[in-house]
């Protein structure tokens, strides 16, 4: 999985350049920012521009590229680290750069990706709660896990719609139910729903977490059935 990147030359260099010795490779470039890699397509140079396809690397929109700021997930950019193959029309070399000269991929926006662990599925799953009685609680069975599949680091947010009789709230309250996270596992259900169950999930990486309902103090309806819908979705970081 990876974006596709035009590189203007008269953006990175002072004058257009050709290719000698068998063409431009892929490892004539490099990207400062943590974790970030290139494909291991052949770059394209057409006229002045040069096509490399990136793995890994995303720009976070409206972000720059700066060399004091190279942490996994931040803006990315991109330099020429070999002048083997690349010369001006006169036969110079081009200047290899620096991490300091890097230039700015600019924004990407990414296909962003979210799978069951388990099975590889982005399919709904189904929480079979049972019957419970007012003001009581009850933890999800088995522990969720998510895993990002798509290139690009992401924030994880999880959001709930109420019931047909019940809203969802912070706390319980009459006709009010409430959905807390465990993120991790760690036997802790702080996170109220709606909440941001990862501030960033690295491409690859997995998120665990549980879930527990509390039913409402007291409510105006019984004996009916409720259902609610919990959505996971994915931003870029």
């Amino acid at each position: 999985m990876g974006w596709t990147l035009a590189i203007p030359s008269n953006s990175v260099f002072s004058e257009s350049l050709v290719e000698i010795s068998g063409g431009v490779v892929i490892g004539d470039f490099t990207l400062p920012v943590t974790a970030d890699s290139l494909g291991s397509s052949t770059p394209v140079v057409s006229g002045t521009d040069i096509t490399v396809t990136l793995t890994g690397a995303v720009s976070t929109p409206g972000g720059t590229y700066a060399q004091a700021v190279l942490g996994q997930g931040k803006p990315s950019g991109i330099r020429l680290s070999s002048a083997a193959h690349l010369r001006d029309a006169v036969g110079n070399a081009a200047v290899t750069g620096t991490t300091a000269s890097a230039r700015d991929v600019g924004e990407i926006l990414a296909d962003l990706a979210l799978v069951w662990n388990e099975n590889g599925l982005s399919a709904a799953k189904t929480w079979a709660i049972g019957n419970m009685v007012i003001n009581s609680s009850k933890t999800s069975p088995t522990p969720y896990a998510i895993r990002n599949i798509g290139a690009a680091t992401v924030v994880l947010d999880i959001a709930g719609t109420g019931t047909a009789s019940w809203t969802l709230q912070s706390a319980p309250g009459p006709d009010q139910f409430a959905v807390v996270a465990d993120l991790g596992l760690l036997g802790k259900f702080a996170l109220q729903v709606p909440g941001t169950m990862s501030a960033r999930l690295f491409s690859g990486q997995v998120h665990n977490f549980a879930l527990r309902l509390s039913t409402p103090t007291s409510t105006s309806v019984v004996g009916v059935q409720q259902g609610m819908t919990l959505t996971i979705t994915a931003s870029v970081y």
